[in-house]
């Protein structure tokens, strides 16, 4: 799996995403998973989709929506089995 994740000690996961410049994007549609359940977000100005979930594992990550001008990421990441940041870069659409 694609794993581009960074412990945190701020008791959350959090997903930020960027274009390939390294500009947050936002509005990017978010899925944070485990075996059970799944939680969404929208990504804020700064790029940032956090979730605040009670137990520490590894979550799967998914980019369910992207802005117009950027392509469809059908990658999964995921989070590390503690709290983390997944950093997620986006293509730009031709």
């Amino acid at each position: 799996s694609n794993t581009a994740a960074v412990a945190n000690g701020d008791n959350r996961y959090r997903v930020y995403v960027y274009d390939p410049d390294g500009n947050p994007v936002k509005d990017v549609f978010i899925q944070l998973c485990d075996d059970t359940t799944c939680a969404f977000q929208l990504t804020d100005e700064n790029g940032r989709a956090e979730f605040s979930v009670d137990v520490e594992k590894v979550y799967e990550v998914h980019v369910l929506k992207v802005p117009e001008r950027y392509r469809e990421d059908e990658r999964a990441y995921e989070t590390l089995d503690s709290y983390s940041d997944v950093n997620i870069f986006l293509e730009k659409a031709e």
